[in-house]
């Protein structure tokens, strides 16, 4: 789908989580979500950041086709 390419993934099963917590995120933060699908190695990572870039939480999830 050109309007969310990451469709695809909702038909599949999410295992493996990694999630890293680097910085408190308070009620009320304006956050960016950044996603990145590795469709090679069968992964999503994504990525919060605040308004000034700082990262606050990373990881990826491994994606198995169902």
């Amino acid at each position: 789908s050109t309007l969310f390419p990451y469709t695809t993934l909702f038909r599949s099963a999410a295992t493996n989580f990694q999630v890293k917590f680097h910085r408190l995120t308070l009620p009320g933060t304006t956050v960016t979500l950044r996603l990145e699908h590795d469709a090679e190695r069968r992964r999503l990572h994504f990525e919060y950041r605040k308004a000034d870039r700082q990262v606050l939480t990373s990881g990826s999830v491994r994606v198995e086709a169902s």
